[in-house]
């Protein structure tokens, strides 16, 4: 486990997706198990989005809390 803190922190709604810079790493602050989010995966392209959200909602992360960092952790 690393004690790397995200760089933004906030209610994952499809308005906050939308406003996210392409590239950032996104992970749901929803858990599979202790140390398995849900949702983790690179901020696509905005012509993707859409995808990407259903994605999102088909796990159940959205409208939860998520971190944002600037590049995947390890």
């Amino acid at each position: 486990m690393t004690d790397i803190k995200p760089t933004k922190r906030g209610k994952l709604s499809k308005k906050f997706l939308m406003d996210l810079k392409e590239g950032l790493y996104l992970v749901s602050n929803v858990y599979d198990s202790p140390y398995k989010p849900v949702y983790v995966e690179k901020v696509v392209p905005r012509k993707a989005r859409e995808e990407q959200w259903k994605r999102i909602v088909n796990v159940k992360a959205n409208n939860r809390l998520c971190d944002i960092f600037p590049s995947k952790q390890v």
